[in-house]
């Protein structure tokens, strides 16, 4: 009865106040978006505040912790919903701990503010690119698929070959055809795009971020990811350790 009557307070309170709850149609527009990778959507958006406004209900007392818990339910629906479009639930899970976590680290509203957009932008963003990437044969996305489960380890065109069931010859040049680049400059390229978000999100060293992407050394690691961002591992992250999303750095985490 004490719920059923708090219930009943609190709608009495809301109609009063003209406070409404945003409508679930509006609420699976946005996570659509998401989904579907529709960054140009997303940039158009201009309402960021609106998971603080009160309509969407109050979870705590506190203001921060009000809007920690809004944001905490946010990355859980983003997360779900990117997993149903195809989304690795590794890929997906690992993502959502990182950013709840962040979440529970910040300590200002401009904070989490600039944590709200980087959520929905970074999410959205893995999502166009598998979407571009479904047009590929099923030779090229399997090799595709088993780049990406293996970036932590030494890949070889025979071992991709192997997997995908075809030769090193067909699969190099069906590979060159349909990304636009060879084998082991796409391995590369997603070793060190892997190592960007490392070097601006945790605290490992730029030797243990080498090692646990099974470059020959430091300076290799240093040396490719040059090759690819024009500056190194230690520049990367000194610029853009712990950085949240804004529209001059968002490219940073689309996925190539």
């Amino acid at each position: 009865m004490k719920i059923y009557d708090e219930l009943t307070r609190q709608q009495f309170v809301q109609r009063e106040n003209a406070i409404y709850h945003p409508t679930y149609d509006e609420e699976l527009a946005y996570y659509d978006k998401i989904k579907s990778g529709d960054v140009e959507a997303l940039e158009k958006k201009e309402d960021w505040e609106d998971i603080d406004m009160p309509s969407r209900g109050i979870l705590s007392k506190n203001p921060i912790r009000n809007l920690k818990y809004h944001m905490i339910v946010s990355v859980t629906m983003i997360t779900r919903f990117c997993i149903e479009g195809g989304l690795s639930e590794k890929e997906a899970y690992t993502l959502s701990d990182i950013y709840i976590n962040r979440i529970d680290e910040a300590a200002t509203k401009e904070e989490l503010s600039r944590l709200q957009r980087e959520v929905a932008f970074n999410f959205a963003n893995r999502m166009k690119k598998q979407k571009e990437t479904k047009n590929h044969s099923i030779h090229c996305a399997k090799a595709l698929d088993y780049i990406y489960n293996h970036l932590h380890e030494q890949i070889r065109i025979r071992e991709v070959a192997d997997y995908v069931g075809v030769s090193e010859a067909y699969i190099s040049k069906l590979f060159l055809k349909e990304t636009g680049c060879s084998v082991c400059d796409f391995i590369r390229l997603q070793k060190v795009n892997a190592a960007k978000n490392m070097l601006m999100y945790s605290d490992y060293s730029c030797g243990e971020i080498a090692h646990y992407f099974a470059f020959a050394s430091n300076s290799h690691f240093s040396k490719i990811f040059k090759k690819y961002t024009n500056m190194t591992p230690l520049q990367f992250r000194n610029e853009n350790y712990r950085i949240h999303f804004g529209q001059e750095n968002r490219k940073t985490f689309e996925m190539v």
